[in-house]
C-alpha cells in the first residue's frame, strides 16, 4: 500500500517505533497462523509489515544489520488504510496485555512501550482528517 491509495492514512513516526509494531505484528501474524486464523489476521498483518519494508527499502535482511540499523533519530511515514491501522492499534494493545501479564520487566518495558505507541497512534490518527 502507498499514499496514493484510497483511503491510506499517512502517519510519521521514528523508525525505532516501527520496529515495535513490525515485531508485535510478526508475533501476532506467527501467533494467529498457528491457531487458525479465523479473523484473517495473517494476512491483513503481513500487508503492515510489507507497508513498513517498502517504506524503508534499506531495512536489513539479516539479523547482524540491526546493530547499526537505523540510524538515531530516522523519521518514516507510513500509509495504512483504516482496517490495517486498526490491526496496529488491537495488536499493541494486546501485546502490552501480555507483557504486563509477565513476571518479567524486560517484557514490562516492552509492555509500555507498546502501550505509549498504541496511545500516540491514536492521538495522530484522530488528528487526521
Amino acid at each position: 500500500m502507498d499514499a496514493t491509495e484510497p483511503g491510506a492514512r499517512p502517519v510519521e513516526l521514528p523508525v525505532e517505533s516501527w520496529l515495535v509494531i513490525d515485531s508485535a505484528m510478526g508475533a501476532e501474524t506467527s501467533v494467529e497462523g498457528q491457531t487458525g486464523d479465523e479473523a484473517g489476521v495473517v494476512e491483513l498483518g503481513l500487508s503492515v509489515r510489507r507497508a513498513g519494508w517498502n517504506a524503508l527499502p534499506d531495512w536489513p535482511s539479516d539479523p547482524q544489520g540491526f546493530t547499526s540499523w537505523p540510524q538515531p533519530g530516522r523519521r518514516v511515514t507510513i500509509a495504512l488504510s483504516a482496517s490495517q491501522w486498526s490491526l496496529v492499534l488491537a495488536v499493541l494493545d494486546r501485546w502490552a496485555e501480555v507483557g504486563d501479564s509477565l513476571d518479567d520487566p524486560k517484557q514490562a518495558e516492552e509492555a509500555q512501550r507498546c502501550r505509549a505507541l498504541a496511545e500516540h497512534l491514536r492521538s495522530e490518527l484522530d488528528s487526521t482528517p
